[in-house]
This record gives structure tokens, sequence and C-alpha cells, in this order.
């Protein structure tokens, strides 16, 4: 969860578009967005498209992480 966060933030701020924005254009909440993105809550399928589609991204940009070692 952290690597997703730490990932839409990255994303999210090269594309420069604020939380609020993301928000207003996903149709989620801000809370829900500065959750995401410190890993408070674990977002849905259903709420990863929405960001997805509101910062224009793939899926797969989204998840271009490395997982981190055990």
């Amino acid at each position: 969860i952290q690597a997703f966060a730490e990932q839409l933030k990255k994303v999210r701020k090269s594309k420069g578009v604020t939380q609020e924005k993301l928000a207003f254009e996903s149709g989620l909440s801000l809370s829900q967005i500065a959750r995401i993105e410190t890993c408070r809550i674990n977002p849905t399928l259903s709420t990863v498209f929405a960001i997805a589609r509101a910062l224009d991204v793939t899926l797969t940009e989204l998840f271009n992480f490395a997982l981190p070692s055990k």
C-alpha cells in the first residue's frame, strides 16, 4: 500500500494536479485522496480506476513500482 501511495503522489505531482483537483475530477473526496496518499486506507479497485481516469494514466503507470523486499 505504501508503494502504491508513493507512486500515486509521484504521478499526480508530475501531472501538476493537486489533491483537490484529483478529488474533483475523480468524484472522490479530498480526505479520501489524502488518506490514500498517506496509507491510511487501502483503495478499492473502483477507486483506483477513478483515479487513473482522472489523471489520464493507465493502471500500469499507477502500479509501476517495485515492492519492498521482505
